[in-house]
């Protein structure tokens, strides 16, 4: 008798459920160099796109890891969709077992899946999430957390309430520049931490399009691809890879970038989940398309509980600036540099604060999938990243150039307007 089959009917004949919406298989994996098939981490890829075809590959080349089904509401167009990523994983299978479904809840319903990988446009996400827990299902999700923050708040409090490991795309925390930046920080080697300056990328300047770029290819579910999102008539501008730059499916740059700098920033001051912040000089600059409505050009000033003021600007140096009484960091993905060599060449000590080494980010989600231990992007720092995007999206929508949010209710203080943008209705069967 398999281990997945014995365990299986053990527990169901205890409690009537199946032990694999508790523990996921790989728990008891076995230590040689290729497992045997039910004793490896059984996943299913759900959106595939760019960053998943990417992300896949250190998956399929982790022996612990068996990938068995792909599933997008796209074919194959634009080189993209789940008969692509069958054939990746079929060929480097050696096999035809991967199975390729349009629906995720026919993936997410198989019982011999224990994770899943989702990479899907932001407005999916927390839809996604949440059949995910509770299919009891470990989840490794692209960022950000999720399209609202009432979305973000409902996703931490599941990933608790069913104990699922959950990993964050936000995949600079598995790097070794942004890792020793946040620990120069955070032991003072800049002095006391008074500032950030995040430059983050501007958002998108469309040009029209053909009329023959207007017409849905075959094998392409636009109504599902939309799903909870407001319908609106089929256009490339909406489709991937161009949905980012719509608020009814993504965030725009920021929001797109809030789980990378924005998360390394929040990473090293290190302060409580919930913190009490200021929103000023908010400004925003938006193109005249309709289907590209989100920020094309934005800044904002964040002040912390502690008084670190934080400035998030499209116009700034791409990267992380630490400025501190003492000196500062800067930090981008292909550099670390700093005010003073004693900073760059500083030891840490082994009673200071040493962040855990991590250098490979889907290695530390199928390690915690194993141990059970917290992954180094989680859910909860995720949704702590994100909300600094979120907050300045709706104050840039509303044209307000200050906002004051009470991070201990997770609403605007004395702004019914702006509270009501925290979340979003639904279209049709769709909900979290």
């Amino acid at each position: 008798m398999q281990r997945r089959d014995f365990i299986k009917s053990s527990v169901q004949a205890i409690a009537g459920y199946s032990f694999l919406n508790v523990i996921p298989s790989g728990v008891w994996a076995q230590t040689t160099d290729r497992p045997t098939p039910s004793n490896r981490l059984t996943m299913g890829f759900i959106g595939i796109g760019n960053m998943s075809l990417g992300d896949m590959s250190s998956f399929l080349n982790d022996p612990r890891v068996q990938v068995l089904a792909s599933c997008d509401i796209n074919e194959s167009n634009f080189n993209k969709g789940r008969l692509v990523a069958k054939k990746k994983i079929d060929d480097f299978n050696r096999n035809s077992d991967c199975k390729a479904y349009p629906d995720f809840r026919e993936l997410m319903a198989r019982p011999d899946i224990d994770a899943v990988y989702i990479g899907t446009p932001d407005h999916w996400h927390a839809p996604i999430i949440m059949e995910a827990l509770r299919r009891g299902k470990d989840i490794y999700g692209q960022k950000p957390l999720t399209h609202t923050a009432e979305e973000g708040r409902r996703v931490v409090e599941g990933v608790q309430r069913y104990r699922r490991v959950f990993q964050t795309g936000s995949q600079q925390r598995s790097s070794q520049l942004f890792r020793r930046a946040v620990e120069l920080v955070q032991n003072g080697r800049i002095g006391k931490l008074e500032s950030i300056v995040i430059g983050l990328p501007t958002g998108k300047n469309p040009s029209a399009l053909p009329p023959e770029k207007e017409v849905c290819p075959p094998g392409y579910d636009w109504d599902f691809y939309l799903g909870p999102a407001p319908y609106q008539p089929y256009s490339l501008d909406l489709a991937s890879p161009n949905w980012r730059w719509n608020y009814d499916l993504g965030g725009g740059a920021l929001m797109d970038w809030v789980g990378h700098h924005v998360d390394i920033a929040m990473w090293a001051m290190d302060i409580p989940d919930k913190e009490i912040i200021r929103f000023d000089e908010i400004i925003a600059e938006f193109g005249a398309q309709a289907n590209f409505n989100t920020a094309e050009k934005y800044s904002f000033v964040c002040t912390f509980k502690s008084g670190v003021k934080m400035t998030v600007s499209s116009t700034a140096k791409q990267g992380i600036e630490f400025i501190g009484k003492e000196g500062s960091v800067f930090c981008c993905r292909e550099k670390m540099e700093t005010s003073r060599p004693e900073i760059t060449g500083a030891i840490i000590g082994p009673e200071e604060i040493r962040l855990e080494p991590c250098n490979n980010h889907a290695k530390n989600f199928i390690d915690c999938c194993f141990s059970r231990k917290e992954p180094i992007a989680p859910a909860r720092q995720a949704h702590r990243s994100a909300l600094i995007g979120h907050v300045a999206t709706i104050a840039m929508r509303l044209g307000r150039s200050t906002v004051q949010w009470n991070g201990e209710t997770e609403r605007f203080i004395d702004d019914p307007q702006a509270d009501r943008l925290l979340t979003k209705e639904y279209r049709g069967e769709w909900f979290v």
